[in-house]
């Protein structure tokens, strides 16, 4: 245990210099160096900056002579063509350091190298056992909100803000770059002396040594603040000690309410924004629940405060030393509170157990995550811990049960089967692929693994044993390994390296089950086989068919010594991917199923049985294949109906369901009509090819509705590059459809078969990934040609690109270009239309599939219609023009998405705060030979969305309504004028999912 908090930095190196020893003999060739700071600093909210001094005294515990010094700037990441950002041309935020000074204020140089800083000592070395003092001047611009630190008007996140000297230990020293990664620092103490403007409430790593400066009333959602009506000039001074920590971070805001609570001797500290107060109800509790979990759990937290922040960060979570930031965007309380779990997690695995999160960053994070799943199951229940149990209205009927442990499992089987797979063990920068899922999601999943392995009781004795051997202190990968080894007896080394070192898969399948009559009973055969390579402890169960049931486990060969058991088959030998075991039975083995599948991570559930189904989870209107069971198929049925004035109203039934992953998904749907004359079904299907490629999907889908039957199959390539940011689409497929009933049709239709082969690619780039205020292109060449039992011989190609560019708080402006031929016989459904989309793609729409679902009057006039042909939507609206098709289009289009001006004078009215305005003009004509320029027809206008429906008409895959006013037409019919007043709108379909 430590020794009792001190109120100085001196007292502080007394106590840590007592420690020493045991800090040097902690680990053969184990040293850590010893920082004190001493710093006086000032926020400059009208430079969104901090200006400071470090008093630095650096103790040199290495049996080496150091000859220079390394300092992270992690500011500079911001700089204008960093190393983070080449492309970058100008400056967001830097630290920029001013002058480093010895003890006798002799100067030193520096060179820095974008965010590290060299420092060489020349003349003043640092021998083993001899500490330096440094001064260090140094001023840091902030930058906007950011992944980590940053501001947001009056509120500052103020993390990794000054030059923090790079850790030596007995690997030497560790100078990454900061791409992207998080931090690594030297163990100390920490005296900061933190000027604000009056007013303004500091929260930072450590202990408040001058409370007074607070203002009054902080737990008081409404108390009034002087800031915002005098003069900021005048400032405060916070003054905050923090014993034995690697970082100091601060979170300043003139608005904040605070909330404090109580777990034993720790005392828990909420700054909230005062909107948010209601919302984090929950989550002040559970983080309350975590804190108390988390000691009984892994060990005691043996710092006086820790202090959660409600802030602006653009991650979801960051952690620094008695201190984690919650980014304020998070509006489900449910995830505030794992999220608020999550980040105090770290103040075990970081915050105590210090290991370097730029080179090996799972084993904070995969330890936080396996933690956070863990609480979350503890605090809100092993089930549905993860369900929001406020929903109301039709909403609560399309619940479904969620949990954390099944999210975890269901997110890395994603991952794992995506075929974009990275080992774990590698530096952040270094991932080719997902940078996230294999720290977070794969290991917390492996841990799971790990702790079914071995027992709660085992697991949990091994990570105290960590926690009291390296709190503190630097582990290594390693030093995990080694104390779960001592811990449990066991030699786990191919454990680690197998779910570390390798990209790995794990899937095991019962092959073959063959009963023998022996004697008076049976001999058994049991087949089994290791489909992919990770190997891990089976457990299997037998059913007889005497009803019998009996439990075996398939130990690994030699790697568990001191883990056998008397339920205990022969060891599987790891390099052998197929094993048999032959048993003798008193009656015949009716059935063998592998019962942990899940818990081993095997992928997938349809090979882990024998003799008897894989389950089917059946669910009426719950959308459980949202998170779908692990060990078989989930299925959701719904009632359904629908009208078209051909068959009436129809009534049926719709299926939906999915296992892992994208796996085998599949959605159905049967309508029969009262008058008894049609039935309508569909169904498609797909997953992905493994065996060809983790990126091909396979798409069957066969139909029967409004008229037509037919099919289509294809596959489907998706290529995606840098983070989601670029993708390559390849679709290939056939297409089969046969016009039986041209009655149901809105629009001309031929009667007939057409049969169709068809390639499209796609060319999709983003300029920031997963990012919805981003540039992004989108180019889409498809084409499509008669194949043998087409009633029509026509070919021809359709190129469409799209342009998006945001515009900040004014908008977004889109561009499109449509441009197609076809030759040949072309059936009406097929060709253009200058006024809106062909029959073929009106199929799609279930709202314009057939006559009088909407009614047909409005359709005649010109008042509904579905995008795509020419998109002249004002041309509906006269006799003649807007029915024009042709077998060539050329067509331009822009919007302009606008600002809505209504939102501030009716932002308590929903569905004016949800409207969204546009100004749009499109341009097009239809040719047979060769366009000419002067032929183009052209309308202006506006458009209002709206898109925030109630679930209840989504799920009649109804998206929004968006309402158009094409007020101007260049070319309007004889008799009409060109400004006039019309108006149309348009169902968006989405399948309700």
């Amino acid at each position: 245990m430590p020794g009792r908090w001190v109120q100085n930095g001196s007292g502080s190196l007394v106590l840590f210099l007592l420690l020493l020893p045991g800090v040097l003999l902690a680990a053969e060739g184990y040293f850590q160096q010893y920082v004190r700071y001493q710093m006086d600093a000032e926020l400059i909210p009208a430079e969104t900056a901090v200006e400071g001094t470090e008093t630095l005294h650096y103790v040199n515990n290495s049996p080496d002579t150091l000859r220079e010094l390394f300092f992270h700037l992690y500011f500079n990441k911001f700089v204008a063509h960093s190393y983070r950002y080449p492309d970058m041309d100008y400056t967001r935020a830097y630290t920029e350091v001013n002058s480093i000074l010895l003890q006798d204020s002799t100067e030193l140089d520096f060179e820095e190298d974008n965010t590290l800083m060299w420092v060489p000592l020349e003349d003043t070395l640092i021998a083993p056992g001899d500490t330096l003092t440094l001064t260090i001047d140094f001023y840091s611009k902030l930058p906007p909100a950011s992944g980590r630190f940053g501001y947001y008007g009056d509120h500052f996140d103020v993390g990794n803000w000054y030059p923090i000297p790079a850790v030596y230990d007995n690997r030497g020293w560790h100078v990454e770059q900061h791409i992207d990664g998080e931090f690594y620092h030297e163990w100390g103490d920490y005296d900061v002396r933190i000027r604000v403007p009056k007013d303004f409430v500091v929260a930072a790593t450590g202990v408040l040594q001058n409370p007074e400066v607070l203002p009054d009333s902080l737990e008081y959602t409404d108390r009034y603040i002087p800031y915002f009506h005098g003069d900021d000039s005048t400032t405060v001074e916070y003054h905050f000690i923090a014993p034995r920590v690697h970082d100091f971070a601060f979170c300043a805001n003139p608005e904040f309410v605070v909330k404090e609570f109580q777990v034993d001797s720790v005392t828990v500290k909420y700054f909230l924004q005062p909107y948010s107060v209601d919302d984090w109800q929950e989550a002040m509790e559970a983080g309350v629940k975590a804190m108390a979990f988390f000691k009984e759990k892994i060990g005691p937290y043996p710092y006086p405060e820790v202090s959660v922040v409600d802030g602006f960060i653009t991650a979801g979570g960051i952690e620094y030393p008695n201190l984690v930031i919650i980014n304020d965007l998070i509006s489900q309380p449910r995830y505030i509170s794992t999220t608020v779990i999550h980040e105090l997690g770290h103040q075990w695995f970081f915050g105590l157990l210090a290991n370097n999160q730029t080179r090996y960053g799972w084993m904070d994070e995969s330890f936080t995550s396996f933690y956070e799943v863990w609480a979350t199951q503890h605090i809100f229940g092993p089930t549905n811990n993860l369900g929001h149990p406020g929903s109301r209205g039709a909403a609560k009927w399309f619940r479904f049960e969620n949990n954390a442990y099944r999210d975890l499992l269901l997110n890395y089987f994603e991952y794992a089967l995506s075929g974009k797979t990275d080992p774990v063990d590698l530096p952040m920068n270094f991932f080719q692929h997902n940078r996230y899922a294999p720290y977070y999601d794969k290991m917390a999943a492996v841990l799971f693994a790990l702790r079914d392995m071995l027992g709660d009781s085992l697991f949990t004795a091994a990570i105290r044993n960590y926690y009291w051997k390296w709190r503190f202190k630097h582990p290594y990968p390693e030093d995990v390994m080694t104390v779960f080894n001592a811990t449990t007896g066991m030699e786990l080394d191919w454990f680690w390296d197998e779910w570390t070192r390798t990209n790995w898969l794990c899937d095991y399948s019962v092959e073959d089950v063959q009963n023998t009559p022996e004697g008076n009973g049976y001999e058994v055969k049991i087949r089994l086989k290791r489909q992919e390579p990770i190997a891990m402890p089976l457990h299997l169960k037998l059913t007889l068919a005497n009803g019998l049931v009996r439990r075996y486990r398939i130990p690994i060969a030699g790697m568990m010594p001191r883990g056998y058991r008397d339920d205990d088959l022969p060891a599987w030998e790891i390099r052998h991917r197929e094993y048999q075991t032959n048993l003798s039975m008193p009656s015949p083995v009716r059935s063998v199923e592998i019962e942990n599948a899940r818990q081993i991570l095997d992928y997938n559930s349809f090979n882990d049985r024998y003799g008897t189904r894989w389950p089917l989870h059946w669910f009426w209107l719950r959308r459980q294949y949202r998170s779908p069971y692990l060990d078989g198929y989930t299925v959701t049925a719904y009632p359904f109906a629908f009208y078209n004035d051909v068959d009436g109203p129809m009534l049926g039934i719709r299926t939906v369901g999915n296992t892992v992953g994208r796996l085998h998904r599949h959605t159905a749907e049967v309508l029969a009509s009262p008058r008894g004359n049609y039935l309508s079904a569909f169904l498609d299907y797909a997953t992905p090819l493994r065996s060809l490629s983790p990126d091909v999907d396979l798409h069957l889908q066969a139909f029967r509705r409004a008229g037509r039957v037919g099919g289509t199959a294809f596959l489907q390539w998706d290529l995606y590059q840098e983070n989601h940011r670029k993708l390559w689409r390849w679709i290939t497929g056939w297409e089969f459809i046969r016009v039986e009933n041209p009655a149901y049709s809105l629009m001309p239709i031929d009667k007939g078969n057409t049969s169709v082969l068809f390639v499209e690619g796609q060319r999709f780039w983003r300029e920031r990934a997963y990012s919805a205020n981003s540039t992004w292109w989108l180019v889409r060449l498809t084409t499509r040609a008669a194949a043998p039992g087409s009633d029509f011989n026509y070919y021809g190609m359709h190129l469409k690109g799209t342009y998006f560019q945001p515009l900040g708080y004014v908008g977004s402006l889109k561009l499109e270009l449509d441009a197609g031929a076809m030759f040949g016989r072309v059936p009406l459904q097929e060709k253009y239309y200058l006024g809106q989309a062909n029959a073929y793609h009106m199929f799609a729409n279930p709202f314009y599939r057939a006559r009088g679902t909407l009614p047909f009057t409005l359709f005649r006039d010109g008042h509904t219609y579905v995008p795509g042909g020419g998109n002249i939507w004002a041309s509906l609206q006269t006799p003649v023009q807007g029915r024009l098709s042709g077998n060539r289009l050329l067509a331009l289009s822009g919007e302009f998405a606008l600002w809505n001006p209504l939102y501030y004078w009716f932002s308590g009215i929903p569905l004016v705060r949800n409207l969204n305005f546009y100004l749009f003009t499109h341009w097009a004509q239809l040719w047979q030979t060769t366009p000419r320029w002067n032929d183009f027809v052209g309308e202006a206008g506006i458009s209002v969305e709206y898109d925030r429906l109630p679930v209840w008409l989504k799920y009649f895959h109804l998206d929004g309504v968006r309402v158009d006013f094409p007020l101007w037409l260049n070319k309007p019919a004889e008799g009409y004028s060109n400004w006039a007043f019309r108006w149309g709108f348009q169902l968006q379909f989405r399948l309700f999912q």
